[in-house]
């Protein structure tokens, strides 16, 4: 027999595994629909050496929309470890798509941007030649890029280049810091 104590206790661990189990499996789509997207734009933009380039511009080019409009951080979850690259934190995420339509790029954010992003957004954008960018009623963003633009559009929204916009004095005393080490090599 088992006591209630033990009952109650099972009873939690069974439910906690379930929980766990169904937040895995959430997750596990989420993925699954990024890297199903991501692989329908890589085929669609060409599978050989002179559009390789162009492939993985825009696909890291989905994360860097990514990391400029949604909060970010350079450390670790527990604050302790400095990251190398921006990562985008999870609960606040605006997840961005992108696909070839004719002889254009289309990305599109799935969530509203902030008022304060959709003016990082539109002042980056300026710097691409015919690349157009809208909102819709609800700010969800859609920006459309020439093909022939679009190692513009990718240098303009580079990793360097949002950390300019989202984490500038951070990034300053990154760069002291590693320039401290040099001296002292």
């Amino acid at each position: 027999d088992i006591s209630p104590a033990e009952k109650a206790i099972r009873e939690e661990i069974t439910t906690n595994l379930k929980n766990m189990r169904n937040e895995f499996l959430t997750q596990i789509d989420k993925i699954l629909n990024v890297c199903d997207d991501q692989l329908k734009l890589y085929d669609a933009l060409g599978a050989n050496q002179d559009t390789k380039a162009l492939q993985e511009g825009a696909i890291e080019t989905i994360e860097n929309l990514e990391k400029l409009t949604s909060p970010t951080t350079w450390k670790s979850e527990n604050g302790e470890v400095e990251l190398k690259h921006l990562s985008v934190i999870e609960s606040t995420r605006i997840p961005w798509t992108a696909k070839k339509v004719n002889d254009r790029l289309v990305y599109t954010s799935q969530k509203p941007i902030p008022q304060n992003m959709q003016t990082n957004l539109r002042m980056k954008n300026a710097l691409v030649p015919q690349s157009r960018i809208a909102f819709d009623p609800q700010g969800k963003a859609i920006i459309s890029v020439p093909l022939n633009k679009a190692k513009d559009f990718f240098d303009s929204f580079s990793e360097k280049n949002v950390i300019q916009l989202t984490h500038l004095q951070e990034a300053a005393d990154r760069e002291r810091r590693a320039e401290r080490r040099r001296r002292t090599i």
